[in-house]
């Protein structure tokens, strides 16, 4: 991606908007494709490093792409926004359910490499913790996860896997076959359950993926794979890398369930009628939590700025790698004109309007580890 002229044309038409304050729309963004607001990239004119030809080809390929009938559907909806989906503007968690039976092959994998990326990036955005923050559950991981081909799916999947533990996001993921799935990268999962396996081939494939997983001398793996061919309906096989020797046999209750499959597009549709509304409205506002980095710092640029009082300065665009917080407001506006007054021995002319003045500041901790 470094050298190609595609990449580096847009990803330096993203950074100027960034700088500028000024947001980025698909439209503004196939325009600016056509004509940079911008001369030189890096030392050489922009004609020479990206021919006027070339520019007009990428511009045609995204407008085919914004264009498209089966596009307009992915311009609705619920934003793509991790805080909002995990958690109610009151802080309070929530639990997000994306639906994509419904889509065809390149849709379903094209909405799941989506989740997957946004959910990394909000992830890596959040502070280390030992405390579950967030969890992530795939019901039937076929195809997104398989053993020897690279779909777009498993780079975000296995960095899921060998990460999330730090930040409190946990990962389940479930199928139907032992075959679908990457045991390599499943190596990094704590906890397995294994329910009945039909054939032996499936049989040999869990204790092969085991085998990968198990530390040294820790898992009797004939013993394993007798009780693996034992299993009878309902009961399962559950190995923990915390719990040494012989896995635990769990067995589940009874559960009824109403499901009525598959749902198609038009029953998605009446399902979520009275629903919509409220999850635009809950999703449109997401929460400015006390001490947590600013909203979608990183994910979008910063509203087009607009004139300060004389004395004062708008906020300058940061680097997205510096984390940016903002400590709540302790009083209102009643209070800051009675402690002004107090600090001046005077009174405050009357106020037409009151505004927020932040104060930057800057917080460095260090930790020093020594022997005496």
């Amino acid at each position: 991606p470094l050298s190609d002229p595609r990449h580096v044309l847009l990803s330096n038409i993203f950074e100027y908007n960034w700088q500028q304050g000024q947001d980025l729309t698909l439209e503004t963004l196939i325009m600016q494709t056509q004509k940079p607001p911008f001369d030189k990239l890096g030392v050489m004119p922009v004609n020479d490093f990206f021919p006027e030809k070339d520019r007009f080809a990428l511009a045609m390929a995204l407008n085919a792409v914004i264009a498209s009938p089966s596009f307009k559907a992915w311009e609705t909806g619920v934003p793509m926004d991790m805080q909002s989906l995990l958690y109610t503007p009151e802080g309070k968690p929530r639990v997000s359910i994306f639906y994509i039976a419904h889509l065809n092959d390149n849709e379903r994998m094209f909405a799941m490499t989506l989740i997957l990326e946004t959910l990394l990036n909000w992830m890596r955005r959040q502070a280390g913790t030992e405390s579950l923050r967030a969890l992530l559950y795939i019901d039937e991981i076929f195809g997104f996860f398989p053993p020897i081909s690279n779909p777009p799916s498993k780079m975000p999947l296995l960095r899921l896997l060998k990460q999330a533990r730090a930040f409190g996001v946990g990962v389940v993921l479930s199928t139907q076959n032992p075959v679908d799935l990457d045991y390599k990268g499943l190596s990094n999962i704590g906890t397995w359950w294994i329910g009945r396996l039909q054939t032996d081939n499936d049989r040999e494939r869990v204790i092969a993926g085991l085998k990968e997983a198990a530390a040294a001398g820790d898992t009797d793996l004939a013993t394993v794979s007798q009780m693996i061919a034992n299993l009878k309906s309902r009961v399962f096989l559950m190995r923990n890398i915390h719990d040494k020797g012989v896995p635990t046999l769990m067995t589940t209750r009874w559960v009824m369930s109403y499901l009525a499959g598959p749902f198609t597009r038009q029953q998605i549709g009446i399902l979520m009628a009275n629903k919509r509304e409220t999850a635009l409205s809950s999703s449109a506002a997401p929460a400015a939590s006390v001490g947590l980095a600013a909203a979608a710092a990183g994910d979008a640029a910063p509203p087009s700025p607009q004139h300060s009082p004389d004395g004062f300065s708008d906020q300058p665009p940061v680097l997205k790698d510096v984390q940016q917080v903002f400590l709540p407001v302790a009083m209102d506006a009643p209070a800051a004109i009675r402690k002004w007054e107090d600090a001046n021995r005077g009174r405050a002319d009357t106020l037409d309007d009151a505004k927020l003045a932040f104060v930057p500041a800057l917080l460095a901790q260090a930790s020093v580890l020594y022997e005496d």
